[in-house]
């Protein structure tokens, strides 16, 4: 496969110094490139996101939300929903978070390995993890006995203790710092399992 230059031209960087390296990169115009497939480290479910679809997991980990990817990007805020609605299909994940702790146990992402000044408390980082892995509100309050209150408390404190603002990035940093279970089956195939 080949980027053709108009393809090249339409992920170009936005700001000085972005893209971020920690993802895989298509090369320049008019070389040739086979994207990076990551599969599922258990199943070995084939998961392989178009250029674009990296751009926008890349935005959701640098703690961009759906206004300000479509800002850098030059494109409407309803496209940019629609295409990680897209994005959150391919993965099989169903929220953001859960496509970017997908793409970071599949390889699709690679975060850097950083550890957290304070990493969060055992708690907030349990409630975080079901809520990454695709757990809903409800479910967090019928398993783990919880209020909606005390999960939105206990996600709060994880966006603190890793310095973002949404929840994708917040699990982008936790896989960095080796805090989220990296062992855990893709969402599609834990779907199929059911």
């Amino acid at each position: 496969m080949s980027i053709s230059p108009l393809t090249a031209e339409a992920h170009r960087p936005v700001r000085p110094g972005y893209p971020p390296t920690h993802v895989h990169r298509p090369a320049a115009a008019g070389a040739s490139v086979s994207a990076p497939r990551a599969s599922c480290r258990l199943c070995g479910h084939r998961v392989d996101p178009s250029a674009r679809q990296r751009t926008l997991l890349d935005m959701l980990a640098d703690d961009l939300d759906a206004s300000r990817i479509a800002a850098a990007l030059h494109a409407s805020v309803h496209t940019v929903r629609t295409e990680l609605t897209r994005l959150q299909y391919d993965l099989g994940a169903t929220t953001r978070v859960q496509a970017v702790d997908a793409a970071c146990r599949t390889g699709v992402l690679t975060p850097p390995r950083t550890p957290l000044a304070k990493p969060p408390p055992a708690k907030a980082l349990a409630v975080f993890q079901a809520h990454a892995h695709g757990a809903n509100r409800q479910a967090l309050i019928g398993r783990e006995r919880l209020t909606a209150d005390s999960i939105d408390r206990h996600l709060a404190t994880v966006r603190a203790r890793t310095g973002t603002t949404g929840n994708p990035a917040a699990a982008f940093r936790l896989h960095g710092a080796g805090l989220l279970d990296s062992t855990a089956c893709c969402p599609d195939c834990t779907r199929r399992a059911r």
